[in-house]
């Protein structure tokens, strides 16, 4: 069920060519966890906060996450990252959905990492490897997707 929802979700987004930095997509459709990377604080029931160098690592359950964002001033996000349970071939449906043009692919301790660009996302970072926006990492079962980067662990 939660592929079909994936499927129809990614399909209209691919339709009206939006581009969403977000992600808010998986929020409202998929049971996972939706980190934001922020310089900003906030106190609600139904986030955790950790103090991260000179910002704020703001995790919360994906029923939350639309809720949580609309607290947060957009400007002062960093980046954000959903995790779900799926299989290694969920990762290659995500990479053609979005059609990513993947600029790196390696597996790191066993867990597979691509960074990649794709115009249905905004901000991205330079690399060695170009511009990425978005990153894809699969781990023992779990499904990282980033953007523009994860920046906390897969």
């Amino acid at each position: 069920m939660k592929k079909i929802f994936l499927v129809i979700f990614l399909s209209i987004l691919l339709c009206f060519n939006i581009q969403n930095s977000q992600l808010n997509f998986f929020a409202t459709n998929f049971e996972g966890k939706y980190v934001f990377y922020t310089s900003q604080i906030l106190n609600d029931e139904n986030v955790s906060v950790e103090k991260s160098g000179m910002g704020y690592v703001l995790t919360c359950s994906t029923k939350y996450a639309t809720k949580i964002k609309s607290k947060l001033n957009i400007n002062l996000i960093k980046g954000e990252s959903f995790s779900f349970l799926g299989v290694k071939s969920e990762v290659e449906n995500l990479i053609k959905r979005f059609n990513i043009k993947v600029l790196n692919k390696e597996v790191l301790d066993e867990i597979l990492v691509i960074d990649g660009y794709s115009s249905k996302f905004g901000e991205f970072v330079c690399t060695s490897c170009g511009n990425v926006n978005i990153q894809i990492a699969f781990n023992k079962g779990t499904i990282t997707v980033g953007t523009p980067l994860i920046l906390g662990s897969f």
